[in-house]
């Protein structure tokens, strides 16, 4: 199927991109090994696991401030596909178009 094919391509993006990671240095390392995680975490998503995104969500700490916006929407998406209570704190942290690609997730189950 499309989506399987794209996060295949995606996984193989981002094996590459930590591949590269290693040469660099460790404040834009740390952004982006985190950046992965929130993709992966993305990933989950797609695949309706938000039960698992949030507790991993919840595991994170120290959000390198370029990947706020990722991490705001991740957890505003998960939130809105369990359809809990959370979803109103998270809202203030995201734009309207966060919002209608959120549709997106819970328009495919």
């Amino acid at each position: 199927s499309l989506r399987s094919h794209f996060l295949r391509v995606s996984h193989e993006y981002f094996k590459e991109a930590e591949k590269n990671l290693k040469e660099e240095k460790d404040n834009i390392q740390d952004m982006f090994y985190q950046k992965i995680e929130l993709y992966q975490i993305n990933e989950l998503l797609i695949n309706g696991k938000a039960d698992k995104a949030l507790n991993l969500l919840g595991k994170m700490n120290d959000i390198q401030s370029n990947n706020d916006l990722l991490f705001n929407f991740l957890n505003y998406t998960a939130h809105s596909i369990l359809a809990d209570d959370m979803v109103y704190e998270w809202s203030e942290k995201v734009t309207e178009i966060d919002k209608k690609k959120t549709l997106l997730y819970i328009d495919k189950r």
